[in-house]
């Protein structure tokens, strides 16, 4: 994930200078005002500032990220999405995990093995979970979804899931399903930007360490977590478990192979510090998926509106607005980290197809 940025440098051009001086004194380069808004992605009046930084270096490769940001603010879409996603090579594992910041903690990993090893005993099959009318997509009439999907699976490093069709729904919908699916709705057919975002989300949502935090709900998520602590972690306090709980550590005793079992006792042996909480880890979890998107994607007003469309909070919310950026920026810890990405050398040269990513 983007490096914690130094704050906002001072701008010595606005200063009254002496007699004889030179008046002409450079300001804050392009990459030090992207630092500053970085620091403090709610900060509109630094928009001036980088507009400003953006015009004295047109020809720098920071000059065609900035302009990719910029771009949010302006109807003329043309230097969104930052890059060519079509020119690029697959991301490599190691690049996703700089990029995503996966969830890091004990207890993230072990859900990561319980999917991989054992996918049945967090998911169920299509029929159980009521789609039946979902059909799988034709190979031979390619759509907007189909496209984009497969330009994701191109570029992910994930194990590509069932793509089906239903007559109703969101563009896009990963379901945890035993084999795993995504789903495509009436507006998949659509081919808009913040389809093309969401759908490549919902896949990036099908990394092993993603799917399970993502897709179970806080509470279903938080009994998992402490039926895994209990059965194999340090501290067996069976006692004090509540009977789904202590019911569930029985069925993972049960359905797990003990090669399983013996990695997740491994993986559990030490207890995460502080203790990870299932909201810190969805919030995680879904912080990765958006950054994932974006690298994919390129394009941050997608990005944004996404972000904002899944937050009650700020309904109504126009990013393309500076006031509109300025709340969603304040009030949403995804928001401020896809902008922070969105001025990250980093995350530049890796769209614009730098060797080996370096800017």
């Amino acid at each position: 994930s983007p490096p914690t940025p130094a704050p906002a440098p001072k701008d010595d051009s606005a200063e009254p200078h002496a007699v004889g001086e030179d008046t002409e004194a450079a300001g804050p380069t392009l990459e030090e005002v992207c630092g500053a808004l970085a620091f403090s992605p709610a900060e509109v009046d630094l928009l001036a500032g980088l507009e400003k930084a953006w015009a004295a270096e047109p020809q720098s490769q920071a000059a065609a990220g900035v302009a990719a940001f910029l771009a949010l603010f302006h109807k003329d879409s043309r230097k969104v999405p930052l890059g060519d996603t079509t020119m690029l090579p697959p991301f490599s594992a190691e690049t996703i995990a700089e990029i995503a910041s996966l969830p890091q903690s004990n207890v993230a990993h072990a859900l990561a093995l319980l999917w991989n090893e054992s996918p049945q005993t967090v998911a169920s099959d299509l029929s159980a979970l009521g789609i039946g009318r979902a059909i799988p997509q034709n190979p031979n009439q390619p759509t907007a979804a189909t496209r984009a999907f497969d330009i994701a699976c191109h570029l992910l490093p994930v194990e590509p899931p069932r793509l089906l069709h239903q007559p109703s729904g969101p563009a896009a919908q990963l379901v945890l399903s035993c084999p795993l699916a995504l789903l495509t709705g009436p507006t998949g057919k659509d081919d808009s930007p913040e389809m093309r975002f969401a759908l490549t989300k919902e896949l990036a949502t099908s990394h092993a360490r993603l799917i399970v935090p993502m897709l179970m709900s806080e509470q279903e998520l938080t009994v998992m977590m402490k039926a895994l602590r209990a059965a194999f972690g340090p501290s067996l306090r069976r006692g004090s478990l509540d009977p789904h709980t202590a019911s569930l550590v029985q069925d993972l005793w049960t359905a797990l192979p003990e090669k399983t079992q013996a990695s997740l006792r491994e993986i559990l042996a030490e207890p995460d510090e502080p203790e990870q909480d299932a909201a810190g880890l969805q919030q995680e979890a879904t912080s990765a998926a958006f950054a994932m998107a974006l690298l994919v994607t390129g394009d941050i007003r997608a990005a944004l509106r996404t972000a904002i469309a899944e937050d009650p909070f700020l309904a109504g919310t126009d990013p393309t607005t500076r006031e509109g950026y300025a709340r969603a920026a304040e009030r949403s810890d995804i928001v401020a980290d896809l902008v922070r990405m969105a001025l990250w050398p980093r995350y530049w040269a890796l769209r614009l197809g730098s060797p080996a990513g370096e800017p």
